[in-house]
This record gives structure tokens, sequence and C-alpha cells, in this order.
């Protein structure tokens, strides 16, 4: 299978038009003026798909943040989620190691 990884720091918007559902994906672009201004998200690509797929990658989503949650890695207050100070490659394990077993999703080996 031949894959293509793409990078997005955040969604800049999300949009619903007919069926399908429009999400902006944004990188931090740097400051290019050279004036001190702070880096902004920039749109870089849009990730395009219907209703259903969207509920289903949102209950995959909902999975996800409920594991990190309990690993310690992300934090609620509030309204608001904060994420641990936890290196990188900690996420994941952390997650397996307190659940017992990897992924159930298709996109994790």
């Amino acid at each position: 299978m031949n894959q293509n990884d793409i990078f997005a720091d955040t969604f800049n918007g999300i949009a619903v038009t007919g069926n399908l559902i429009r999400i902006d994906l944004a990188t931090l672009a740097p400051d290019t003026g050279g004036q001190g201004n702070q880096p902004r998200f920039e749109s870089r690509q849009r990730l395009i798909m219907p209703i259903d797929g969207f509920l289903r990658a949102f209950a995959l989503c909902e999975d996800v943040m409920k594991k990190l949650m309990v690993a310690g890695i992300v934090t609620q207050r509030g309204t608001e989620t904060a994420v641990a100070a936890v290196p990188a490659a900690a996420p994941v394990a952390a997650v397996e190691e307190k659940k017992g077993t990897k992924p159930s999703s298709p996109n994790f080996n």
C-alpha cells in the first residue's frame, strides 16, 4: 500500500456543505514580515468526507481522548483541555501500557 503522510498542527476550520464535512488542515507559519509578529496558522490542505465518515472518525477521536486521559497525558479542567508534558514517544506507549492492548484502529500496526 502506498501511503502519504500529512502533517497538520490543527484544524483551521470545519464547514458542512450538503452531506460533506470540509476540514481545513493548518500548519504554523513563521512570521516573514520581520516585525516581530507572532507565527500564525495557515490552511494548507483540506480534508473532505461524508457526514457518516466524519461521525466514525469523531468516535475514534473520542476513544483516543479517553485513553489519553486515563493515561494522564491529557487532563480536563472545566471546558479546557491541557496536555501534560510528556516525551513525544510516550503517548502511544502510555496508552498501550495502561490499556494492555494496541489501539484497535486499522491505521495502527
